[in-house]
């Protein structure tokens, strides 16, 4: 199982999202920009992990925000 749930905003688990498309734009619709999260080898690479899972088993899975920048809050420039 990934522990990765959404990148770039995107539910992992879409079956109908263009993936080459989203990874090769590496754009973030929360600040209408690539995103800032960065491979550390490789910074013209954007990681893109908006959440992820965190837990030992299924039955107690916690879901983590990834992204730092808190625009991901932002909905029309305030906190919804």
């Amino acid at each position: 199982m990934s522990r990765v749930s959404e990148l770039f905003s995107f539910s992992v688990n879409r079956k109908d999202i263009d993936w080459k498309e989203i990874i090769e734009q590496q754009q973030c619709p929360y600040v209408q920009k690539r995103c800032f999260k960065v491979r550390k080898s490789e910074s013209d690479i954007s990681i893109g992990t908006c959440t992820v899972k965190y837990g030992k088993n299924l039955d107690n899975i916690f879901v983590l925000i990834g992204c730092s920048n808190g625009n991901r809050y932002l909905q029309t420039a305030s906190i919804y």
